[in-house]
C-alpha cells in the first residue's frame, strides 16, 4: 500500500523537485518503507511506499524497460501473478517480482485498456513520455482513494486530499457541500467539500494531454438480473456463492509480511476470518474493539469467533475521553469531516494491529451487497405487495408516527410527496433535511438534493434502486473511511467481499435470497452456518454504534466540542443560523429531545474547519494505545 502524487502543467511549465517532495512527504503514514521521485519537464511523479509484495525490488516511480512510461501506484493486483504467466508469453520481459511491473507489462500491450486485465484494489497514474500524456486510473469499486486538482494549466492528482492542499490555491471550502453531508454524512458523485478537488470515481480512466482530456467509464456496477425461468435451490447458490468467497479471500491473502482480520462478532468479519484462519492456521491475529459501556460493547462475540478458530486475539477498550483526543487526529487524516463515528475506533484500533501484521481483512461491503440493513426490509416488503400507490402511502406515513425520529425519517423517506409514489435515496439520511434547513441560511441548502419523482409511482424494484444506491454512494463512504483510518497507521486493510466477481456474482442473487422474510443477508448467513456459531449468525445487527448522543451532553467527552461550535469563531462561519443552532444545543444538553446525529455533523465541519481547512500543521501525534488486550487461544489459556 503506498501514497501516490503527480504535478502535470500542460503549457510546458516545469514542475520543480520541491513541489512533489511537499505532497510526497505529506503521505508519509501511506508508505514509510521507501520512498520516489520522477522529474521530466513539466511532468512529477511522486511515491511513499508500504512493503507489502517484493519487499526486495518494486522501488517507485518504475519504468518500462524502455524507460518510456514511468508508473506510481497505490493498491493490490490479486491476479498479478496470472498476468505475469500472460505477458511473459507475449514476450514482456520483466525484471520484478512486483505487481506493480505487471501493470507497465500491461500497459505496453494494451495501452489504456490495462485496466480491464486487472483483478484487484488500485489507483495509478503513469506518465507516457512517447505520447505525452498522463493516465490516471481507479479500481472497479472505488476501495483506493485518488483525488484531482485543476487550476489554470495545473492538474495534480494525489491519494489524499491533503497533498493537495500544498498546491496554492487548494485549500478552499465548498461550502455548498455542507447540507449534503449534515444529512448524508456523504457526497453523491465525484464531488468533495473542497473547491476544485474531485475524487476520481470508481471505475474511471481519464487521460490528460496538452490540449485534451478523455474521462470514461471502463466498468460499471452491474444491475440485478432478470430472475431466472427455473430457480434454482438454495442449495446450489449456498455452495456456488462459499466456493467463490472462500477462493477470492484466499486470493486476498498474497503477501510478503504478517497478516490478521478486523472481527468485530458480526456475521461478515467472522465469515471472512474463518476462511482466513483455514488457510493461515492458528495463532492468526484477530482484532477488534470494544465499550466499557456493556449496551455498545460486541467483544464477547469476537472473543466467541476467536475461540472457535484458536486466534491470537486483541481486544482493547476505547474510552470517551481517549475518543475526544483521537478524534482531531482521525479527522485530520480523513481530510473531510468524518462520516462515520466509528472512524476514530478504527484508526485506534490500526494502531494496535499495526504493532503485529501490516494487512488486515475485513467485511466491508457485504451489507451493500446483499441487503444487510434492516433499513431494506421497506423496500423488500414494498416489492411483494400487490396494493400499491395511494392505498399505501397514507398507512406508512400514518404509521411512521410511532416510531423513532430515525425509523419515522426512513419510512417516510420512502414516501414521495403525496401521489403515492415511492423513493429510496433518502434511506441513508442521517439527519432529515427539514432538520437541515433549519440550522443552515437559505443560501447554504441549495446543494441539499430537492425531492424529486423517480419514474412516476415507483421504480420497478426498490430493493435494488435501494442497494444500487448505497453501492454508489454510501458504500463510498465507508471505504474511504477504512483506507483513511488503516493508513494512518500503515495498516492496509483488503475487502473480500468488493472483489469485483463476487460483486457481480451479487447482482445475479435473487431478491429473496437477500432478505427472507425478516431476515437480511439471508444468503450470507447460509453460507455463515457452515462455519459460526450460532449465536454470530443470529444475532441482530449491531452496527458498531457509538453513545454519541450522550457524550455530546454535559458532562460527556464531546460536550466542550460542543462549546466550540457555540463559539463566535464558529457561529460567523456565514453558513449558519446561530439562534437555530442554540436551540438545537439546549434542548439536547437538557435532554428534551435527541440531535446528537446533527450536532455530531455540526462538530465535525467545525473541527474540520480548524484542523485542515485553516491550518497547514498535522494535529500533535498522539502517543500510541496503551498495550493491546491480547486474548491468546483456548490453547493458551489454562
Amino acid at each position: 500500500m503506498c501514497g501516490i502524487v503527480a504535478i502535470f502543467r500542460r503549457d510546458g511549465a516545469p514542475v520543480s523537485e520541491g513541489e512533489i517532495l511537499t505532497m510526497r512527504e505529506s503521505l508519509v503514514h501511506r508508505g514509510p518503507d521507501d520512498a520516489g521521485i520522477f522529474l521530466d519537464g513539466g511532468v512529477g511523479l511522486g511515491h511513499r511506499r508500504l512493503k507489502i509484495i517484493d519487499l526486495a525490488t518494486g522501488h517507485q516511480p518504475m519504468a518500462n524497460e524502455r524507460g518510456t512510461v514511468h508508473l506510481v501506484y497505490n493498491g493490490e493486483i490479486y491476479n498479478y501473478r496470472e498476468l505475469r504467466t500472460m505477458l511473459q508469453s507475449e514476450g514482456v520481459r520483466l525484471r520484478t517480482q512486483s505487481d506493480t511491473e505487471t501493470i507497465l507489462g500491461l500497459y505496453d500491450l494494451f495501452q489504456e485498456d490495462c485496466v480491464r486485465h486487472l483483478r484487484g484494489m488500485f489507483a495509478f497514474i503513469l506518465w507516457d513520455g512517447d505520447r505525452r500524456r498522463l493516465v490516471v486510473a481507479r479500481d472497479r469499486l472505488g476501495i483506493k482513494p485518488l483525488y484531482l486538482f485543476r487550476r489554470g494549466a495545473t492538474v495534480a492528482a494525489a491519494s489524499e486530499i491533503k497533498a493537495l492542499l500544498t498546491l496554492s490555491g487548494a485549500r478552499a471550502c465548498a461550502e455548498e457541500t455542507i447540507a449534503e453531508y449534515l444529512a448524508f454524512r456523504s457526497l453523491t458523485g465525484s464531488r468533495t467539500m473542497f473547491r476544485d478537488v474531485e475524487r476520481v470515481a470508481p471505475g474511471e480512466l481519464l487521460v490528460f494531454q496538452e490540449n485534451s482530456e478523455e474521462r470514461r467509464k471502463y466498468w460499471t456496477l452491474p444491475g440485478p438480473e432478470p430472475a431466472e425461468a427455473t430457480p434454482r435451490p438454495v442449495q446450489d447458490w449456498t455452495d456456488e456463492f462459499d466456493s467463490l468467497l472462500a477462493a477470492v479471500t484466499r486470493d486476498h491473502m498474497v503477501s510478503d509480511v504478517p497478516l490478521g482480520t478486523f472481527n468485530s462478532g458480526g456475521v461478515d468479519s467472522s465469515l471472512i476470518t474463518a476462511y482466513v484462519a483455514a488457510k493461515a492456521g492458528p495463532r492468526l491475529n484477530t482484532y477488534s474493539i470494544g465499550f466499557d459501556d456493556p449496551a455498545f460493547d460486541e467483544r464477547p462475540y469476537a472473543r466467541m469467533v476467536a475461540e472457535r478458530f484458536r486466534t491470537h486475539h486483541h481486544s482493547p477498550v476505547m474510552k470517551g475521553h481517549e475518543y475526544a483526543e483521537w478524534l482531531p487526529t482521525a479527522l485530520w487524516h480523513h481530510d473531510e469531516p468524518l462520516n462515520h463515528p466509528h472512524s476514530v475506533h478504527l484508526a485506534y484500533l490500526s494502531r494496535i494491529a499495526r504493532e503485529k501484521v501490516t494487512v488486515v481483512l475485513t467485511g466491508e461491503g457485504s451489507d451493500e451487497l446483499f441487503a444487510g440493513y434492516p433499513r431494506y426490509r421497506l423496500p423488500r416488503i414494498l416489492d411483494r405487495m400487490a396494493v400499491l400507490g395511494p392505498f399505501l402511502a397514507p398507512v406508512l406515513r400514518a404509521a411512521s408516527g410511532l416510531l423513532r425520529e430515525r425509523g419515522r425519517l426512513r419510512v417516510r423517506s420512502v414516501l414521495n410527496g403525496r401521489d403515492g409514489g415511492f423513493r429510496v435515496d433518502r434511506l441513508a439520511a442521517f439527519v432529515s433535511p427539514g432538520a437541515v434547513r433549519r440550522v443552515l441560511v437559505p443560501e447554504a441548502t441549495r446543494g441539499l438534493p430537492e425531492d424529486r419523482p423517480e419514474g412516476g409511482a415507483r421504480p420497478p424494484l426498490l430493493l435494488g434502486s435501494a442497494l444500487r444506491f448505497d453501492q454508489e454512494n454510501y458504500l463510498q463512504s465507508l471505504l474511504n473511511r477504512l483506507d483513511k483510518m488503516t493508513m494512518s497507521a500503515s495498516l492496509e486493510g483488503r475487502v473480500p467481499f468488493l472483489d469485483h466477481v463476487v460483486v457481480e456474482f451479487a447482482a445475479r442473487v435473487p431478491a429473496g435470497l437477500k432478505i427472507r422474510g425478516l431476515q437480511n443477508k439471508f444468503l450470507v448467513k447460509q453460507v455463515a452456518r457452515r462455519y459460526l456459531p450460532a449465536n454470530i449468525v443470529g444475532r441482530q445487527k449491531a452496527g458498531f454504534a457509538v453513545p454519541i448522543a450522550h457524550w455530546l451532553r454535559p458532562g460527556g467527552p464531546l460536550h466542550p466540542m460542543v462549546e466550540m461550535v457555540l463559539e463566535p469563531r464558529g457561529l460567523s462561519r456565514g453558513y449558519l443560523r446561530a439562534e437555530a443552532v442554540r436551540r438545537i444545543v439546549d434542548e439536547h444538553r437538557s435532554g428534551r429531545r435527541d440531535h446528537g446525529e446533527l450536532l455530531w455533523g455540526l462538530v465535525n465541519i467545525e473541527l474540520w474547519q480548524r484542523t485542515v481547512v485553516e491550518s497547514t500543521r498535522q494535529p500533535q501525534p498522539l502517543p500510541g494505545p496503551a498495550p493491546s488486550l491480547a486474548l491468546g487461544t483456548a490453547a493458551d489459556r489454562p
